[in-house]
């Protein structure tokens, strides 16, 4: 009996060793720090800026994004590694928004009744990159 317990518990170690290490970042091909949102994609989130590593630890996350500079960034290449569609586009005053949606991420929410789960704000100098929507400041 005791051999059959050790047996499953090897195992079960084994399986969440597996789950840790292949937790990783949507966007982890675009940055190497993250801001998540926790337990929520919206502005009730807890905001925490972490790195791969950390990222694999967490629990509750909810969304997830990223800032670059304008220069290192093409969007139709960008929506084309998430296979995304871009749904609609605002203009606002210091930039702008284009909302997309990817069958390929995980994260998702509705605007304007329809569904999104990839935000790219392109203002006059950098980029940020959220999902589902970019929660908190551009």
């Amino acid at each position: 009996m005791f051999k059959k317990i050790c047996v499953v518990l090897s195992c079960l170690l084994v399986l969440s060793g597996t789950y840790l290490f292949s937790r990783t970042p949507i966007f982890n091909d675009y940055s190497s720090v993250f801001e998540v949102y926790l337990n929520s994609a919206d502005s009730t989130a807890e905001f925490k800026t972490v790195n791969i590593s950390e990222f694999k630890f967490l629990s509750g996350v909810r969304g997830e994004s990223f800032k670059t500079d304008k220069d290192n960034f093409d969007l139709q290449d960008f929506l084309k590694s998430f296979s995304a569609n871009l749904v609609f586009t605002e203009q606002i005053e210091h930039g702008v928004s284009y909302f997309a949606f990817s069958k390929d991420i995980k994260y998702r929410t509705t605007l304007s009744n329809k569904p999104i789960n990839l935000h790219v704000f392109i203002g006059e100098d950098n980029v940020v990159v959220g999902s589902p929507i970019i929660s908190g400041s551009f």
